[in-house]
């Protein structure tokens, strides 16, 4: 297996040992196998680093809204393609929904959902980032903080349902934000709310378990941590498990004791790994988090200036 680069090197591979099971075929069979893995733990080579950022508020001038529509007219201001994928909202009582377009000659922003506030004119209003998007290959989120404030960003145990009891107006503001939690799909993509609203150009550290790419996809690499025999092993126990196209296209490797035999050397192998991954990165140890944040008002400068550790 040294010279095993690439998972179309193990695909072949695959290939030699049952040719009846075609290119397609062992290919998905190497997704499978790999996707085993990637489920079994959260493993270390799935951990990323990353950072989620806050844009400043733009609130200069007024809006005209109207029942109905999902066209907002900016009397006054101008509106900027950048404002696409941020919200709209013209004050506590009113709908907080996404900017899809803009046009520059009508200064004009078009929302994600028709307004359902009251209509009006010469509004104040604000464009701002309630909802934020995370990378393509998030999966969870470990840990999220703020390097301004010194401040722990509470990543679960408190879920959408939780803060809409709490805060149904989104009315509660100030820095640092305490809570992020899932909010909706948005393009197909998840998005997160962080609460309170931050209004301020700022920026969160966040570490999360990404997801990997699909095999076969450009770009994809077998992990270090991972060789590729492991994956081979799995996918050769499924290859033994598959009894052929037809009863006039048998596949000569189907054998339960060939499955059983891949699958015991997988078992053991991958025993190894998991161990080694624990001892290269560890990651079941935990502590008493002395800021566990309820939802209390209470800020970074008040947990700065106290001693909390008693």
């Amino acid at each position: 297996m040294a010279n095993v680069q690439s998972f179309e090197d193990i695909s072949r591979l695959l290939l030699l040992r049952c040719p009846a099971v075609g290119p397609f075929l062992a290919r998905d069979l190497i997704r499978n196998a790999f996707r085993d893995i990637v489920e079994l733990r959260q493993w270390s080579w799935l951990l990323k680093r990353s950072q989620m950022t806050v844009p400043n508020e733009y609130n200069t001038g007024h809006a005209d809204v109207v029942y109905g529509s999902d066209t907002v007219t900016i009397t006054t201001g101008v509106v900027d393609p950048i404002h696409i994928g941020r919200q709209f909202r013209t004050g506590l009582a009113s709908p907080i929904l996404t900017i899809t377009d803009v046009d520059t000659v009508l200064n004009t922003y078009t929302l994600n959902e028709i307004w359902t506030g009251t209509s009006g004119t010469n509004l104040g209003y604000s464009v701002y980032q309630a909802y934020q998007s995370v990378p393509t290959d998030f999966h969870s989120f470990i840990s999220m903080v703020d390097p301004a404030t010194y401040w722990s960003i509470q990543t679960s145990g408190i879920t959408l349902e939780m803060l809409d009891n709490r805060d149904p107006q989104r009315s509660i503001a100030g820095t640092p934000p305490r809570v992020i939690v899932p909010f909706d799909y948005y393009l197909g993509n998840p998005r997160f709310e962080l609460w309170p609203h931050q209004r301020t150009q700022s920026f969160y550290l966040m570490t999360y378990e990404s997801r990997p790419l699909d095999p076969f996809s450009p770009g994809a690499e077998i992990p270090t941590m991972i060789p590729g025999d492991v994956i081979l092993e799995r996918a050769l126990m499924y290859t033994a498990r598959w009894p052929g196209s037809s009863p006039s296209n048998r596949n000569m490797y189907y054998s339960e004791r060939n499955a059983a035999f891949h699958e015991e050397q997988y078992d053991r192998r991958i025993g190894i790994l998991m161990k080694q991954d624990n001892e290269m990165f560890q990651r079941d140890i935990t502590y008493q988090n002395d800021q566990n944040i309820s939802l209390r008002n209470v800020n970074a400068a008040y947990m700065q200036m106290h001693d909390m550790a008693g």
